[in-house]
Parts: C-alpha cells; structure tokens; sequence
C-alpha cells in the first residue's frame, strides 16, 4: 500500500477546492487539473489519512465530518505557506501575481466611496501584483465570485446570501438627471410615479432595476426605456442624455455633472438596490495577493474591516 506522511501542500490546496465547491467536477474546473487527476489525488490523501474524506454521490460529494475536521485544522497551514511563498516570489522578483475583483457597473468613481484613485495608486505601489477590475451587473459579480473567476466582488446584496461571506460597505441615495429645461428639473424630489411615460436611460446590464421599476407602475404608464453603451465614463460624460431623456444614476455619481447644463434631482425610491457590499465565496481562501490587495484597499477608503486570508472573522 501507500506510504504514510508524505502528504504534499498540492494535495491540500486540492482537499480545500473540492471541500469549498462540494464537486469533482466543479474543482478540477476552477484547478485546471484534469477530473481524473484530481478524483486520484483525493484517493490518495484519504489512504494516507487512514479516513474516508468524501461521499460521492451523483450530483457531487458530500464532506464527512473528518473531513470537516481536516479542513479546519488544516486551512491556516495552506494559507500561511501560501503567504511564505509569495513573499519569496516578491523578494525574488518572480512573476507578478493576479488578482481579480468583481466590481458593480458604476462602483468605481473619481468622488464616490470606493475612490479609483485609490485603486491605481495601489497599482503603482505594488507592481508584483496584477490588479483586474472587472466591471459587471450584480448577478454576473456572484457567479464569477463562485466559479472562482474573481477573488472578491463590490456588489449589492447577492440573491444567495449564504454562499456569501458579506460585509456591508456603504448605501448611497438615488438621483435623476435632466437636462435643466426638461419638465422634471425644477422638481425638488422624485417619486417613482414621476417616472411614468418617460424617456429612461439604463444600460442593458442593469436588468435588476428596470424590472422593478416595471412591476411597480400600471402597464400603460411604463417609461420607454432607452438603451446606451454599458460604459461608464459615456454615461458621466452626458454623452447619451438626448432631449427630453431622464438617467437613473447613484449621488456620488452626480458631483462630476455639468451643473450649467444638468440637474441630478434627488430620486426617493424604496424598491432599487442602493448598497454595496463586499462579497467572498464563503469557505474560500484567499491567496496572499488577494488579501494583500483587499485589505490595503479597504483601508484606503476608509473601511475599518481587517480580513484574514480564511475570511474569518471580518471585524467591523
């Protein structure tokens, strides 16, 4: 039979995959090993543990309570040669290291909360890491969270809350902008009625929000819904407001109007989503760079929270 104790930190790194994704299939997937390979190593850890890790069953596997055991005892040890390792490939000027956050359509502003400027000073400060911002509406954030595509994700609160570890960062309140001579300018507030039978401005992605506004309002007092580049800086830059348009937009997003030609008319509304999160598949473990990444930014912004690389705790 196989020899005991020569268990090997790729072994490890697979046991958590497999334990985190509760599939052969969906780990060899996020590995980039093949479904064969990684069926054998789990094998092998289970013979040289002398305990039965995993029950197989069709839709996946289901972990046994040794298994739950091992993975407790063993996370910190992963996450901390992982950590020895990266310090050794900066120290050594190995190749840079990639990180990946999701980020809400929107989120990343000059004056907002989670200030950009910080995101590229970070960048310029540390050049062994590789930082992609990756731009999506909430429900592509959670999938790439999960599928392991992304490290973390800037989101709203996510349709499945329990495969999520979520930190509350902020809220933000709801404008409507128009040009100044547009009939809804000189109002001190809006309501969601006002929004009848106007021309609407939303890019594609925001599907969340135009279905709640459509649900709410009578069928024959929909607004027409106009659709724009899902670019930003196009929609900041008023390059798609035409006449008569109205654009659904966060209040940070407003201090970058042209105030001689707009006006962002405050939007009192209890059915959009108007909170940010920060959101890590629960279980996950995350890489050096990614911790490093994450916490660094958050104090950059502002937000008290220290995160170990389990993830646990996040102190408020």
């Amino acid at each position: 039979g196989r020899n005991r104790g020569n268990m090997e930190i790729k072994q490890l790194r697979y046991f958590h995959a497999v334990l985190q994704e509760g599939s052969i299939q969906r780990a060899s997937a996020r590995l980039y090993v093949s479904q064969q390979a990684l069926s054998r190593a789990m094998r092998n850890l289970e013979e040289e543990l002398g305990q039965t890790l995993f029950m197989r069953t069709s839709s996946g596997v289901i972990p046994t309570e040794e298994a739950l055991l091992f993975a407790r005892e063993t996370a910190a040890a992963v996450a901390q040669i992982d950590e020895v390792v990266y310090s050794l490939r900066t120290h050594c000027g190995a190749e840079r290291s990639r990180v990946t956050a999701g980020v809400l359509i929107g989120t990343f502003c000059p004056e907002g909360p989670l200030s950009y400027a910080q995101v590229q000073k970070f960048v310029q400060e540390h050049p062994e890491i590789e930082l992609r911002c990756e731009n999506c509406p909430p429900h592509e954030c959670e999938a790439r969270v999960l599928d392991g595509r992304c490290d973390f994700a800037f989101s709203s609160f996510p349709a499945e809350p329990e495969r999520f570890v979520c930190k509350k960062l902020y809220e933000f309140c709801w404008r409507i902008l128009v040009k100044r001579d547009h009939p809804l300018a000189q109002r001190p507030r809006l309501v969601l009625e006002d929004l009848a039978g106007q021309r609407l401005v939303m890019p594609g992605p925001e599907q969340y929000d135009r279905r709640q506004i459509m649900r709410a309002l009578p069928a024959g007092r929909q607004p027409y819904f106009v659709p724009c580049d899902d670019t930003l800086f196009d929609i900041l830059f008023q390059k798609v407001l035409g006449e008569g348009d109205a654009l659904l937009m966060a209040e940070h997003h407003a201090r970058l109007i042209d105030t001689e030609r707009f006006r962002a008319v405050p939007f009192e509304t209890d059915l959009l989503r108007n909170q940010v999160f920060l959101l890590i598949k629960k279980g996950a473990v995350l890489s050096p760079p990614a911790a490093v990444t994450l916490n660094t930014l958050l104090q950059s912004w502002g937000f008290s929270c220290e995160l170990r690389q389990d993830c646990t705790p996040l102190q408020p």
